[in-house]
């Protein structure tokens, strides 16, 4: 089951742009060397982007995400 997190994923022109990802697909992050205040990402397909979530922020989406919840029916 695919584990939607939201991140702010920032474009070419400075923009930031809403953006959903599988948080189960991520295969690593962490800060910026080019761009300190921004959050880099690497997918398992290779494909990689720039977020303005800070290092922490993705650690807890992800935890919230892929952690197991109590089903609510019982």
């Amino acid at each position: 089951m695919t584990k939607w997190i939201e991140l702010r994923e920032i474009g070419v022109n400075g923009v930031a742009n809403t953006v959903n990802v599988d948080a189960e697909r991520i295969e690593t992050f962490g800060i910026s060397v080019m761009e300190y205040k921004f959050s880099w990402i690497r997918m398992q397909s290779g494909h990689e982007f720039m977020v303005s979530n800070f290092p922490e922020d993705i650690r807890r989406k992800i935890k919230e995400a892929t952690e197991d919840k109590p089903n609510k029916n019982g």
